[in-house]
């Protein structure tokens, strides 16, 4: 990867016989070489704890996705999303799962497979990635026997865990890493489930399993919530809490999280009011992290000039809970957006679904389009699709309590 700076560069390590001029002296290296060329080197597990401590820079630096592309491109570190679709072939049903690379490695990594996890257990899906660190492990569910377990595909790292209040339908599972020294991992895992049967507004019961306790799962505060709430995507994890976002009445979104450090749930989080006063033919909303922030996607059709307008609201101020407009687009019916429904946004890059089932990288900066390589999603399939986004080193971690 190529990285320019606008400021001149002067080596630090110039000998004896090479005459540095004063104004060269007083230049030094930019802030923006050390940031790039020499963090960008250390591996992520030591760079979060060192850049939280520092300053407040350091800290905006780990979710610049410049930054952040060098330094997996330098620490060996596959990045990209797990596509899953569900599949329907005649008399039986299986999980379609690809791995979508959004960095090049030099030389290429391999991309993770499930062959020896297929051994143990042949049929399984995943429910919730880690994505806030590089630890690179999935929750996922295993039908026959009815199990749940994380597993890291890199290194083929698995453990199970023990069984929840399986009489209750699950409707969210969600995975949390607390925190990822060298080879020690603390994760939790949060879960929510419900009665199948009910009134419109149902009793949720949740539970947390936290891998540094007894190894059990622990009750929490339960809620009562519209039954069509939790939708297929997975909860958006932003300053320790997970955040859902789904239709509260038939015109109205409604935005809820649960606070894991706390332990509470959270209802003082809104949408943006342009967007349940919208009456677009077509619209709907989707969480997503935006460079370390709680970002929205507004994506809306109207059938009276058939144009698609796409917004990105980011939650600037997480306290006083405000959102502001860092992205717009107004495109025609020819848009490749047009009924291709945003996924998952990363970087300045939007990852989205084509009618044929194809998944695309977009740059709408640039105008630039961009397949996914050997990635051909079931078409069967194409309309119950999950992106979890994955973020993985090459070293093995102990999933058990420490």
């Amino acid at each position: 990867m190529e990285l320019s700076s606008n400021k001149p560069m002067v080596l630090a390590n110039a000998t004896d016989d090479e005459e540095i001029g004063e104004e060269e002296q007083a230049v030094g290296l930019p802030t923006e070489v050390i940031y790039y060329e020499v963090l960008s080197r250390i591996p992520v597990e030591t760079l979060l704890p060192l850049c939280r401590g520092v300053c407040k820079d350091w800290k905006r630096l780990l979710g610049e996705w410049r930054f952040r592309q060098a330094n997996y491109q330098r620490t060996k570190v596959l990045c990209g999303f797990f596509v899953q679709s569900f599949c329907y072939c005649h008399t039986r049903s299986n999980r379609v799962i690809d791995f979508v690379s959004k960095v090049d490695h030099s030389p290429p990594l391999t991309s993770p497979t499930f062959d020896k996890l297929r051994n143990k257990t042949r049929r399984f899906s995943i429910l919730g990635s880690s994505s806030n660190n590089s630890s690179g492990i999935l929750c996922c569910y295993a039908p026959y026997p009815a199990r749940y377990f994380i597993y890291k595909p890199t290194t083929n790292d698995m453990v199970f865990l023990p069984h929840p209040m399986t009489q209750f339908k699950t409707v969210a599972v969600e995975l949390m890493v607390v925190k990822y020294i060298k080879h020690h991992i603390h994760y939790k895992v949060f879960r929510v489930s419900r009665l199948e049967v009910g009134s419109w507004n149902s009793e949720h019961y949740c539970e947390i399993f936290d891998s540094t306790r007894s190894w059990k799962w622990k009750r929490t505060s339960n809620r009562s919530l519209p039954r069509q709430f939790f939708p297929c995507e997975q909860g958006v994890l932003i300053n320790a809490a997970f955040h859902w976002v789904s239709k509260f009445t038939t015109i109205s979104y409604g935005i809820i999280a649960f606070n894991m450090k706390d332990e509470r749930w959270q209802s003082d989080i809104k949408v943006p009011q342009q967007i349940n006063d919208s009456f677009e033919c077509y619209h709907f909303c989707k969480l997503v992290d935006y460079n370390g922030k709680l970002g929205l996607i507004h994506h809306a059709i109207s059938d009276r000039n058939l144009c698609m307008s796409l917004k990105i609201w980011v939650m600037e101020d997480y306290v006083e809970k405000k959102w502001s407009v860092v992205r717009s687009y107004l495109e025609s019916v020819h848009s490749p957006l047009w009924a291709s429904p945003v996924m998952q946004i990363h970087g300045d890059w939007l990852l989205a679904m084509w009618l044929d089932g194809r998944m695309v990288w977009i740059d709408y900066d640039q105008r630039y389009i961009s397949c996914a390589r050997h990635k051909i999603i079931c078409q069967e399939a194409k309309r119950v699709v999950r992106a979890f986004p994955f973020e993985s080193d090459l070293s093995p971690v102990d999933l058990h309590s420490k």
